[in-house]
């Protein structure tokens, strides 16, 4: 399982996403049973528990249900329309980018 880093290679080699990138090398580490010492079993706990990559498949059903109950789960990430949402691009046609279009329309209202 791997979650792709946007990333440069070579010599400008920057990782533009440091979750994925870490969420790679954890998983890694305590799959090669990196982990020794007394830390070990904390380290393994928290490698267990970091979420894996999202499949299209689960993205599609988390929009059907955000756009059937108008709400945005925030474990999700950010919202679709708003900087750095997580959800594939090939995904959001143009009924999912509608409503969240006027779901974030309507926080706007609510927070000005």
């Amino acid at each position: 399982m791997t979650d792709w880093a946007l990333q440069a290679s070579g010599d400008k080699g920057v990782k533009r996403d440091w979750e994925a990138f870490w969420r790679n090398w954890i998983r890694k580490a305590a799959e090669a049973g990196r982990f020794t010492g007394t830390a070990a079993p904390q380290l393994r706990a928290i490698a267990a528990a970091v979420p894996g990559p999202v499949s299209n498949e689960q993205w599609l059903k988390r929009l059907q249900w955000a756009r059937e109950r108008e709400d945005w789960r925030a474990e999700w990430g950010p919202m679709p329309g708003q900087p750095g949402s997580l959800v594939p691009d090939n995904l959001m046609t143009e009924a999912f980018r509608m409503t969240f279009e006027a779901m974030l329309a309507s926080d706007r209202r609510k927070a000005g």
